[in-house]
């Protein structure tokens, strides 16, 4: 797998066996799981995305649902 060259922060991104893209825990080199699913088999703009918020680099967007 082929990881990218980003500042070092907690977590980053690298390509899955698949050639798509995961966002891996750079302390353990364990891809991450968010509500129970792997982030694995991402685009680049998703892996990306998923990294930046886990990273605190991009605010989390909460909607509200009213029923």
């Amino acid at each position: 797998m082929r990881e990218l060259n980003l500042p070092k922060k907690p977590f980053g991104l690298r390509r899955d066996t698949q050639g798509d893209w995961e966002v891996f825990d750079r302390n353990t080199g364990r891809s991450v799981v968010c509500d129970g699913r792997l982030m694995s088999g991402l685009s680049l703009d998703e892996a990306d995305m998923v990294m930046d918020v886990l990273n605190g680099d991009h605010p989390v967007v909460h909607i509200a649902t009213l029923h």
